[in-house]
């Protein structure tokens, strides 16, 4: 499995993306996506899940706030 970028290009991200009603074993907020995946925040607009893809492209301020959530995303691999 591999983790991968979902990106939302709708200005209203609400519509697309609604909050997890299940709490987190270690307090990591995620929200549940369009197919009901869970999402973490990355920035404005951009969210990682797991799923099974190839490739991730992201800046400096993405990749420090991906290291922050690393835990959680291998724990749902």
């Amino acid at each position: 499995m591999f983790c991968f970028l979902f990106f939302l290009w709708n200005s209203h991200p609400a519509k697309r993306v609604k909050p997890n009603d299940k709490a987190d074993g270690d307090g990591v907020p995620s929200t549940a996506g369009p197919n009901g995946e869970r999402l973490y925040e990355l920035s404005r607009l951009r969210y990682i899940s797991v799923s099974q893809f190839k490739g991730i492209s992201l800046t400096v301020d993405q990749w420090e706030k991906l290291k922050t959530l690393i835990h959680q995303v291998d724990k749902d691999l």
